[in-house]
């Protein structure tokens, strides 16, 4: 039977209604790699123990900023937040599935709300605080990678020193690391790319709209076959 995985959706407005929406390449992501998926949107209570239990992993999609509050700092002047509904939506949903010690997969925005979900504060806008000659905001499309990511260590990612191509599509990163993270991929400016701990993996770029690669694809097979066991 095929592992039903999680993924939250994330807000939209459709002719002056607010909607909820989930990016196609999750969904053929993780069909391509033996799994299944379930849309989750917020709920009034923000209570998912049932998606938890239904469900064999989740995978916190990208999507607009988190609200700086929830690391304790003043909002910079270029975030662009998404709908309180979907951070609250985002942390209970971790902690729904970490209650059962099933696997969590955190990608772009879902990388970063895992290190505020373990207590880490983020980087608000990487041009204006960082000098790098990276475009941590291509405008080439999604399946193109366009900048080198070097693993730290061995980890789910493969081999300390590989080195591989990743695409990226973001403005804020990973600043102080929350607690019992580690980093396991870095770009050639310094930006943490990649963390993991016992509970959680998180990737800053999108994996799962370059599968036609076999590293990303595999980032994706990784995860699935975590939420097999």
């Amino acid at each position: 039977m095929k592992p039903v995985i999680a993924l939250s959706a994330r807000d939209t407005i459709i002719r002056n209604t607010q909607g909820y929406y989930l990016q196609e390449s999750y969904m053929n992501a993780v069909a391509a790699a033996g799994g299944t998926y379930l849309g989750v949107v917020p709920t009034k209570d923000h209570n998912y123990d049932h998606i938890a239990d239904l469900c064999d992993g989740l995978i916190v999609c990208g999507g607009g900023d988190i609200d700086a509050k929830y690391f304790h700092e003043p909002l910079h002047e270029k975030a662009e937040l998404v709908k309180e509904n979907i951070d609250e939506m985002d942390f209970k949903l971790i902690e729904a599935f970490l209650s059962r010690k099933k696997p969590v997969l955190g990608i772009c925005r879902g990388h970063q709300v895992l290190n505020v979900y373990y207590g880490g504060s983020l980087i608000q806008d990487i041009p204006s605080t960082i000098k790098s000659e990276l475009r941590h905001s291509q405008a080439e499309a999604r399946n193109v990678g366009t900048h080198k990511v070097h693993l730290t260590k061995d980890s789910f990612l493969g081999k300390k020193d590989e080195v591989f191509m990743t695409n990226s599509f973001h403005h804020q990163a990973v600043k102080d690391l929350g607690k019992t993270l580690e980093v396991i991929a870095i770009s050639p400016d310094g930006i943490i790319e990649a963390i993991q701990n016992d509970e959680v993996m998180g990737v800053q770029w999108h994996p799962e709209c370059m599968i036609e690669d076999e590293f990303h694809l595999n980032i994706i097979k990784t995860f699935i076959k975590r939420c097999q066991k």
